[in-house]
């Protein structure tokens, strides 16, 4: 029997699963115990399977309830026991790090429309002012559709050399990618540079130059 409940990463959180949860958030605060909500509306990620990130700006009201009235009185419950409190105290990052979030998270703020401001609001982190180190640096390709990608690869490289200069190692340095193609792209260009590369597509074995490469048929 649970009477406590800890919903973690809420944001992601589709209006299917929430409406399940409901009622037992809805039992758990008639009798007195505690339930708690945790989330970061600009972690909002997973669209793709139903996430609601306008479920959590609402709160304590219920998004998409369509007046039924079971769901209405269970919202009446959040609205009575909602006791929102804010993390606002960066206690991991670096203040370099922390200070550009802030700088740009205000800005993004402001190119929305009303219905997803709320979304950023109270976003200012505070920091350990002796916390310091932190290094942000971003650049824009100015280059045509078609030749971006190239340029891409090209500046990774660069960067990776300077890095190397600056005595940091390889295995300090990782690179984000959005999609599954873009990582097998930069992991080709960078390994024809003689750069090795730790990627999914260079942890098969038919990539295995020690292996000297396996055909799809098992032959070596």
């Amino acid at each position: 029997r649970y009477s406590n409940y800890l919903i973690d990463e809420f944001q992601d959180t589709s209006v299917l699963q929430f409406q399940n949860l409901l009622p037992l958030i809805d039992n758990s605060l008639a009798s007195g115990h505690f339930t708690m909500l945790v989330g970061d509306g600009k972690q909002a990620i997973y669209r793709w399977r139903g996430g609601e990130v306008e479920q959590f700006a609402m709160l304590p009201n219920i998004f998409a309830h369509n007046d039924n009235p079971l769901v209405l009185e269970r919202e009446s419950a959040l609205i009575r026991n909602y006791d929102p409190r804010i993390l606002d105290k960066n206690y991991r990052s670096k203040r370099e790090v922390i200070e550009f979030n802030n700088a740009v998270f205000k800005f993004l703020s402001n190119q929305l429309n009303e219905k997803y401001k709320k979304i950023y609001d109270n976003q200012e982190q505070g920091f350990n002012s002796e916390n310091t180190g932190g290094f942000v640096q971003i650049e824009f390709v100015k280059a045509e559709r078609e030749e971006r990608r190239e340029q891409y690869m090209q500046r990774t490289f660069e960067t990776i050399l300077h890095l190397q200069k600056d005595n940091y190692q390889l295995k300090d340095i990782v690179i984000l990618v959005r999609k599954n193609t873009d990582g097998s792209d930069i992991a080709n260009f960078l390994t024809d540079k003689k750069i090795p590369v730790i990627s999914s597509d260079s942890l098969l074995l038919s990539n295995s130059t020690g292996l000297g490469g396996i055909t799809p048929d098992g032959n070596a």
